[in-house]
């Protein structure tokens, strides 16, 4: 009976040679349906003749089948060399590439990467990767999660074990902010289990997700809750359902509770050490060594600049300080923990802020009055030119003010005796006379010298008529082409409300027949019996 079937089986050979493939697969089942005690030999020829033709998924299946019914080894290393020893180097060396990646890059959150590698890529489908255990000596699936979202999210988002490009890029694009502010990003949060991980970094090339600026990368379920309590990164808004959906919320609900518990032990810190030092403050001020924290967001330019020069120069007067920023585009680290946490270790006599007060960081200030809270006013903003502002300044509020003769900041209201009145000063350390050596003189000489901000005149333009009423938009444009047609033309500037006043009033009543008139302190709008 063996002679007979491998005459058989020899014969499905020669059909396989000759490009007869599924005469001899047929050939081989018939066998296998004749000769069921040989069953299991039966079905490695099949499984071989699979692989041999291309048919790799399906070998594989067969393989592991076989290999998990008999649990001969010989089957085990001959899937091992055929699916994985022939791109051992490939697989190799890409997970050498992405872990070198990975140790410079500021959103992994994990463990020591190791150098030994134990799950191996066997094969990935469209829908399943296979892949080998190799101290269990097992083979393994992961399955791919077909519940991905299409709909714009804008959110801060978190998904678990996806191992397919196409779902990342996916996730990474429905994710971005919708209108950024400079180069503002939410967070796209992956998290892994140890195999997936280990998986992905064989068989992926991280260099174009890495270089978006904006995945997190977390290799365990602990490194996802450690990433958010202490390293900073925002909270997730949005879960994309996956194989750890379960683990994930369990973790994003445990890093809540110790955030939670966290901000209770900074704030109790901080509000002892306040009330028993309060003195203490005041005396560190009239003795010119006070803590000083200063405090920017990194989503502005001159007033990073003015904030470092600031600090420079406290501290050359004497001063300890720190500086407080997001780490990144991602706004890492700026939230009220972290506010807490560097007050209640660094115990700052003054906090020093731009255009902001005491009352607006509620979340992280209440109850710390003792701290000397400086607001150096630089922008007209409405949380500066609201009279309703100045009841709400505590006794150790303090302004810095530039408004030294602009009548409109001090009918706000604003107690003088809190208003230090300051110019913008000049830092005498980076504006000075400076002798060039000849070299500079060759290298930075030119005839003409031309230093301006880049503006977009008509991006902002299109911005405005973006938020009017469409019947409005054309006399709006036309006062704002006028202004900027007669600045080139003539070189002049309007510098006071008066001037602009005039000349808006003009060019609508002359092209429009538009009239503004103020009346009851509103601005009023005629053209004949329509209003614009």
């Amino acid at each position: 009976m063996e002679k007979q079937l491998n005459h058989y089986i020899n014969k499905a050979v020669c059909f396989e040679e000759a490009g007869y493939v599924e005469e001899a697969l047929q050939l081989c089942e018939k066998c296998r349906q004749t000769f069921p005690e040989y069953e299991d030999e039966i079905c490695l020829e099949i499984a071989k003749m699979n692989f041999r033709n291309g048919n790799w998924e399906q070998a594989l299946l067969q393989f592991i089948m076989l290999y998990e019914k008999t649990g001969s080894m010989d089957i085990y290393e001959l899937v091992l060399q055929a699916y994985y020893g022939s791109r051992q180097e490939e697989f190799e060396d890409q997970y050498a590439r992405n872990c070198s990646l990975l140790e410079k890059y500021r959103h992994f959150y994990g463990s020591e990467l190791k150098k030994e590698i134990r799950y191996y890529p066997l094969y990935a489908g469209s829908d399943y990767i296979w892949f080998c255990d190799a101290d269990d000596k097992r083979f393994q699936t992961l399955k791919r999660t077909r519940e991905m979202p299409h709909e714009q999210l804008d959110d801060v988002c978190v998904a678990g074990n996806l191992m397919w490009i196409e779902d990342i890029k996916l996730l990474e694009e429905i994710s971005r902010k919708i209108n950024p502010f400079m180069d503002m990003e939410n967070a796209l949060l992956l998290v892994y289990q140890n195999d997936s991980w280990e998986l992905l970094l064989q068989i992926m090339d991280l260099r174009d997700l890495l270089e978006l600026d904006r995945i997190v990368f977390c290799d365990n379920i602990q490194s996802l809750q450690n990433c958010i309590v202490h390293g900073g990164v925002m909270q997730p808004q949005k879960l994309i359902s996956g194989s750890m959906s379960d683990e994930i919320e369990t973790a994003l609900n445990d890093a809540i509770r110790q955030i939670a518990e966290l901000e209770k032990k900074y704030r109790m810190e901080a509000f002892a050490y306040y009330k028993k030092n309060s003195h203490k403050i005041l005396e560190h001020i009239q003795q010119k060594k006070a803590r000083i924290l200063f405090t920017v967001s990194r989503f502005t330019t001159a007033l990073q600049y003015h904030i470092r020069d600031c600090r420079e120069a406290a501290e050359k007067a004497g001063c300890q300080t720190e500086l407080k920023i997001e780490k990144d585009r991602l706004l890492t680290d700026h939230r009220p923990l972290s506010f807490l946490k560097k007050i209640a270790e660094f115990r700052p006599d003054i906090i020093f802020i731009i255009d902001h007060f005491r009352h607006e960081r509620l979340e992280y200030m209440d109850g710390l009055d003792e701290i000397v809270w400086v607001n150096w006013i630089q922008d007209p903003l409405n949380n500066i030119m609201d009279k309703s502002i100045p009841p709400k300044l505590g006794p150790r509020d303090v302004i810095l003010s530039h408004y030294t003769t602009w009548k409109e900041f001090w009918d706000v209201g604003y107690d003088a005796r809190r208003v230090i009145q300051a110019p913008v000063p000049a830092n005498q350390n980076l504006y000075k006379r400076y002798e060039l050596t000849q070299e500079e003189t060759e290298l930075y000489g030119c005839d003409l010298c031309f230093v301006c901000h880049g503006s977009d005149v008509q991006g902002h333009i299109e911005e405005v008529l973006e938020q009017c009423p469409e019947k409005a938009r054309e006399p709006i444009s036309e006062v704002y082409k006028g202004y900027f047609n007669f600045v080139y033309e003539t070189g002049r500037f309007f510098y006071s409300k008066i001037e602009f006043s005039r000349y808006i009033s003009g060019v609508l009543e002359r092209c429009y027949e538009i009239v503004l008139s103020r009346g009851g302190g509103r601005l009023a709008c005629r053209r004949h019996v329509q209003t614009v």
